[in-house]
């Protein structure tokens, strides 16, 4: 919206809106405010309503970073979005597709960020080792990322398939890095497909949906909600977690956190090797340690 790649720090707003109708590359960095950020956003930064985040007939060799406000940071951000960020089911991402209603994907702070846009995604992955990776504020983050004050109040809905992983959340869809005061109200929703079978070691590809986050990587959540129904329909190859906080925790610590809104699951869990699990929980679908 602003600039394709920054490394200055800056404060911005944006109020037009981004439509792709037609592009094939290797990589994709696109944001309302800038697609790869290595500088910092800082407070007042804003992709308004009117900044619309539409693709359509896109097709990527490699990653796809997307966010309503930056694609990929690598500098703190800290801004607002009040556009809707789509993906049609006339896209394809060959590797990993990360998608968020502030930030696509993080590798720094992400603080007091607020997302009130519906994202959506219908962009399938070609590769079975990909990661489907969609939240409401952040696509995924790492362990350079922790969240801090960030609400989404927008749906997060995906209909996209993926041959690997797919990770839905309503703050993240997978976090690596500590998560505080975060909270979801949006209706989170998956009817996509994960797909993959277990063989030579390989574990199966799970589909995992939370209302705060998909997956908890051992970190910790300190006073964290999710109000906003929790749904899965889809089928698996491999397992499926769905939960009012997170759809599955690998380890990790829970301070002050609950869920009050209702959690479904109507999908199948179906390795053709080996039988894969199925977790469903108000507060996590899978809870470990």
């Amino acid at each position: 919206g602003i600039a394709g790649r920054s490394y200055n720090n800056i404060v911005a707003t944006n109020s037009g809106e981004i439509k792709v109708e037609e592009l094939s590359c290797t990589l994709l960095y696109l944001g309302g405010l800038v697609g790869e950020c290595n500088g910092t956003v800082s407070s007042g930064s804003k992709n308004l309503a009117d900044g619309d985040i539409t693709i359509a007939g896109l097709s990527v060799e490699d990653k796809t970073y997307l966010g309503g406000a930056v694609g990929l940071n690598s500098g703190n951000v800290t801004a607002d979005n009040d556009g809707d960020v789509t993906l049609t089911e006339t896209c394809s991402s060959v590797k990993s597709l990360f998608v968020g209603g502030v930030v696509g994907r993080g590798e720094a702070p992400v603080t007091s960020c607020t997302n009130t846009g519906a994202v959506t995604n219908g962009c399938s992955m070609e590769t079975s080792q990909s990661y489907l990776q969609l939240g409401g504020v952040v696509g995924y983050n790492n362990g350079d990322s922790p969240i801090t004050d960030c609400h989404n109040t927008g749906d997060v809905t995906n209909t996209g398939n993926s041959t690997g992983f797919l990770y839905v959340g309503g703050v993240t869809s997978e976090c690596d890095a500590d998560m505080e005061n975060s909270t979801n109200t949006g209706a989170i929703s998956n009817s996509g497909e994960s797909g993959g079978t277990y063989s030579s070691g390989k574990k199966c590809h799970d589909t995992s949906v939370g209302g705060v986050s998909g997956v908890n990587n051992s970190i910790t959540f300190s006073s964290c909600y999710n109000t906003g129904t929790v749904s899965n329909t889809a089928y698996a190859g491999g397992g499926i977690f769905v939960g009012g906080v997170v759809g599955k925790s690998n380890a990790g610590t829970y301070v002050t956190c609950y869920n009050t809104g209702a959690v479904t699951n109507s999908g199948k869990a179906k390795d053709s090797l080996q039988p894969c699990d199925v977790g469903i929980g108000g507060f996590a679908g899978y809870l470990l340690g």
